[in-house]
């Protein structure tokens, strides 16, 4: 028997500030295990936990600087609950989270993947944002077409914060998180998606999502979008020998590739080599690009077009 109902593991990075406004909307109960996965911050996480009253939250830290995923799969390695979720260190979790893990007392034993709406705001003037409007789109979905918003949740909604997944289903499958930059969580989330016998969507917001400058998802290098076309080629290749409909993949991919083109040709040609190498044929990668750099044409001359009518 798990020792704990749900590990809530924070992954965090030289933002102590913003960890402590994270910490403080945790639950403070027997049943509740809080990891502070730290990616090998100048600062002294560790101190600062027990400074400001957290000596009861786990804390383990990456012995070199490895990125958010590496700190989310060591988090993981000393998860002991029932159930897993994740919150980055600049988020928090809303007033409604102690109801939302009471529930998953009673979630049927079928269900591995518990899918929760959030809330998105500004992380410094907390006026609304934009950025959990793909999730909430589909969890208010799911009370009219149920089968299609469950398949967009499963395959589409990448990022780990309001997924809850039954630890179990993660041991089983061996899932975890990429090493990479950038992306690192979305092979994590379609695999969760992927491999769950059932889902549960929860109408309640389990966590605030943060909007903030400079953070690692904001910026976007040559070297960065190799990785992404990287990241989502091989779930491409996954898509494909699985059955899955290619029309619930995200399309950063193949919009990438097409940007790349004109860009900078040689992230171009190195994504080409990066995506035969990983099994994905020559054709589909030429129709692919092809029908994304006619879709930014024709959104370009809209564009021009609405402009010249104004």
């Amino acid at each position: 028997m798990c020792p704990y109902l749900l590990t809530i593991i924070i992954p965090h990075k030289d933002i102590p500030e913003l960890l402590h406004r994270c910490l403080g909307s945790m639950p403070r109960r027997e049943d509740v295990q809080v990891i502070v996965a730290d990616d090998h911050s100048d600062c002294d996480t560790e101190t600062l936990l027990g400074q400001w009253g957290f000596s009861d939250v786990a804390f383990c830290r990456t012995a070199s600087p490895q990125g958010g995923g590496a700190a989310r799969n060591l988090g993981l390695s000393m998860a002991r609950g029932e159930w897993v979720a994740f919150v980055d260190a600049d988020d928090f979790l809303t007033p409604l989270a102690d109801g939302i893990i009471d529930s998953l007392k009673r979630v049927d034993e079928k269900v591995d993947v518990v899918y929760c709406a959030a809330c998105s705001v500004d992380s410094v003037n907390f006026t609304t944002s934009d950025r959990a409007d793909w999730l909430n789109k589909h969890i208010s979905m799911y009370a009219q077409n149920p089968h299609e918003a469950e398949m967009r949740l499963r395959y589409t909604f990448g990022e780990p914060w309001c997924k809850i997944v039954r630890r179990t289903l993660i041991e089983k499958h061996n899932i975890d998180f990429d090493t990479t930059r950038i992306h690192n969580d979305t092979k994590y989330s379609y695999l969760c998606g992927h491999y769950a016998d059932m889902v549960k969507v929860e109408e309640r917001a389990l966590c605030t999502i943060t909007t903030r400058r400079g953070s690692v998802s904001r910026t976007l290098t040559e070297a960065n979008k190799l990785q992404r076309i990287e990241v989502f080629g091989r779930e491409d290749k996954f898509f494909e020998d699985n059955g899955i409909p290619h029309r619930y993949q995200i399309r950063f991919l193949w919009a990438q590739m097409a940007g790349s083109l004109f860009e900078n040709r040689d992230t171009f040609n190195q994504g080409v080599r990066m995506l035969r190498s990983l099994g994905i044929k020559r054709t589909r990668i030429v129709k692919m690009t092809t029908k994304h750099v006619v879709r930014n044409a024709m959104v370009k001359a809209a564009k021009s077009i609405l402009k010249r009518l104004r």
